[in-house]
């Protein structure tokens, strides 16, 4: 495959799990922690998220 398409990929797949962390985060039942975890974002960024983005 090349480096093109598994790039585009990983954007796609980036942009869906923050897709599906903004959607929990809007839930508000779910620690960043777990956001973090099930979305396989790191962290950091599934806090900057919910700083950018309050419910």
């Amino acid at each position: 495959m090349s480096r093109a398409i598994e790039d585009l990929i990983r954007d796609v797949r980036h942009d869906k799990a923050v897709d599906v962390a903004k959607i929990m985060l809007s839930e508000g039942e779910l620690s960043l922690e777990k956001i973090a975890k099930y979305s396989e974002l790191p962290l950091e960024e599934v806090k900057s998220l919910a700083d950018n983005n309050p419910a």
